[in-house]
């Protein structure tokens, strides 16, 4: 994408922009304004075929300078752990700069917060594996309601899981077991889980209505109370398609209400065999939703 952009540069940058000028760019911090020291500046333009990069960090006054080769169209990126920069499209911020000037240009940057807790099962012991990601409504324009994650982190083996560089904002919590690698472990819970484990909204629900909201707030981690699993073998959802002769035609299985998004897969999905039966397993506890899709069910009446 950055080097779309800098193509773009390239193809509209006019050819009377030859003239060097120099730059001074500050970055704060958004909410403080305080001067940010250490952030990574870069400034990408073009000149002819050539791209053209000044790149550098922000001293103890959060002040980065030097010289560009030539005026125009610039694209400045900043970036620093535990913020974000703002006013910017997906790459940065476009920016022109002025010939035979000084050009000084502030950015800010939004803090940025932290999410921690610890999920333990239905024992009280911790569970190692757990995938806890945000939820927030999706923007999209995408029927139904649809939620999407942005943030997410894994448990350790105390159960304890630290989400960082979360945008300001209110959010709900998915919380997924995964026996990912847990074969190269010895659990501290007194039950080897199976592959399905658990599944839950925070605190410890199973649908979006019965959640709790986790507020992120700028600057500050949020320490959350404990978050329980129950982790239960998985349920065995089995029968048969009528008519069974189908060219290429399966079952899936996924759960009914708002759209989650998921680390851990949220449909599962069978062929059918000859004679039109199906098996698939699935998370317990969650309200389930089975319909088919089939190729070519219409010619089948």
């Amino acid at each position: 994408m950055r080097a779309q952009i800098i193509a773009a540069l390239i193809c509209s940058y006019p050819a009377y922009a030859q003239t060097s000028a120099t730059i001074k760019i500050r970055v704060v911090n958004s909410v403080t304004q305080a001067p940010i020291a250490g952030a990574n500046v870069t400034v990408d333009g073009a000149r002819g075929a050539q791209p053209f990069q000044l790149a550098g960090r922000t001293d103890g006054n959060g002040v980065f300078a030097g010289n560009v080769e030539f005026a125009g169209t610039h694209l400045l990126t900043a970036g620093h752990k535990g913020y974000r920069m703002i006013g910017t499209g997906l790459m940065g911020k476009m920016i022109e700069i002025q010939p035979g000037l000084a050009n000084e240009i502030t950015v800010e940057m939004r803090p940025l917060a932290v999410i921690a807790g610890r999920v333990l099962d239905q024992y009280g012991d911790p569970v190692r594996h757990v995938i806890v990601s945000t939820q927030a409504k999706s923007r999209a324009p995408v029927p139904g309601e649809y939620y999407e994650s942005r943030f997410a982190g894994t448990t350790d083996d105390r159960g304890e899981y630290r989400i960082a560089d979360v945008e300001p904002g209110k959010y709900y919590l998915v919380i997924e077991y995964s026996s990912r690698d847990e074969r190269y472990y010895t659990p501290r819970s007194r039950y080897q889980w199976p592959e399905f484990g658990g599944l839950a909204l925070f605190p410890a629900g199973a649908d979006i209505e019965h959640a709790q909201q986790v507020e992120a707030r700028s600057s500050e981690t949020v320490r959350l109370p404990d978050a329980h699993l129950t982790m239960q073998p998985a349920v065995t959802i089995s029968g048969r398609v009528k008519p069974a002769q189908m060219d290429r035609a399966t079952v899936s299985v996924q759960r009914a209400g708002p759209n989650l998004s998921r680390h851990q897969s949220g449909m599962m999905s069978s062929g059918l065999a000859l004679d039109g039966s199906f098996r698939v397993e699935v998370h317990p506890r969650w309200a389930l939703l089975v319909h088919s899709h089939l190729a070519k069910a219409l010619r089948h009446g």
